[in-house]
């Protein structure tokens, strides 16, 4: 199936992306299905995930992209796990993976094999 772009509805390039994120509808679009992303902070964790093109993104490298450089709370690193924590489960919903990365941070491969979704049940 080939993909849309979320925001203007033109095919997406033909560059082996199984999945696309638009930052400005906050809407994540795959072979199955579409999810809408609300919250800022989601937002501005996608943006890290998808300029890293796979890379492994740290907590550090992403609390400091959501508060872009101010003071950022004491709860800041903990805050930013469940907010990553909530988001996987939202992208699973379209089979897009976050993959944990155990003393490294997190990814999201471009490419990736997505996975169906399971039933909610």
């Amino acid at each position: 199936m080939a993909l849309k772009c979320p925001c203007c509805g033109q095919p997406a390039p033909e560059d082996g992306r199984t999945w696309l994120f638009d930052a400005c509808s906050g809407r994540v679009v795959s072979a199955f299905g579409e999810v809408q992303v609300t919250a800022v902070t989601h937002v501005k964790i996608m943006e890290a995930l998808v300029a890293a093109k796979g890379k492994p993104v740290s907590t550090d490298q992403l609390i400091f992209h959501i508060y872009g450089g101010r003071d950022e709370p004491d709860s800041a690193t903990s805050t930013t796990k469940v907010q990553v924590h909530f988001l996987k489960h939202k992208l699973r919903r379209v089979g897009v993976e976050i993959e944990t990365l155990y003393g490294r941070g997190w990814r999201i491969d471009p490419r990736q094999e997505l996975r169906a979704p399971q039933a909610a049940g």
